[in-house]
């Protein structure tokens, strides 16, 4: 199974929902959306993600692991771990690395640890460096690195700082993206 993070802040509400209704769900494919967000905003996350793609979402469940043809979608509140055994845990309440919740970076180097060359990144809008140390993390575990043109997005700074960092496989608008997934994932035109 490939697991992909999908990383995202200011505007990446929008990129990630119009990626996802250009990505049909595959069984051999787990997401994990990292966006950028409050408590009180997570519920409704997750219910626009179902509402706009033909993936099923949920949120982190203790004791399972990823799963392929959901969108795993972390709280800004329990930060989590994968164990040795791929298993999900919530590790505390409010302990991700701030000032990013959930974070960007401590997701993505988790799942580039346990998944290896079957893990990927793709960098959505937003503002500040997350991401940056986690796509080093993919990148060394032999996973790819993808990020939205800077100038298709809401917010450049996030996608900006993963490019300048090196090492990004491919850049492109979020149907590029969508459109070179589809082709990685197998998904026939």
């Amino acid at each position: 199974m490939k697991v992909w993070v999908l990383a995202a802040s200011t505007g990446g509400i929008d990129a990630v929902t119009r990626f996802l209704k250009l990505v049909p769900c595959r069984e051999n494919v787990a997401l994990v959306y990292v966006q950028h967000i409050v408590e009180q905003q997570h519920p409704q996350l997750l219910k626009i993600v179902a509402r706009n793609s033909n993936w099923r979402t949920r949120s982190v469940d203790y004791g399972s692991s990823l799963k392929g043809g959901w969108v795993t979608i972390p709280s800004p509140e329990e930060r989590f771990d994968i164990d040795g055994e791929g298993l999900m845990g919530v590790v505390d309440s409010g302990g991700w690395q701030a000032p990013y919740r959930p974070n960007i970076d401590d997701v993505a180097r988790q799942v580039a640890t346990f998944y290896r060359h079957c893990s990927g990144l793709i960098v959505f809008t937003g503002m500040g460096g997350d991401g940056c140390k986690g796509a080093a993390c993919v990148r060394d575990s032999g996973g790819q690195v993808w990020v939205q043109t800077p100038s298709s997005c809401a917010a450049i700074a996030m996608p900006e700082a993963v490019l300048g960092a090196g090492g990004v496989m491919f850049v492109g608008t979020v149907e590029e993206l969508a459109e070179k997934f589809n082709q990685e994932i197998g998904v026939a035109d």
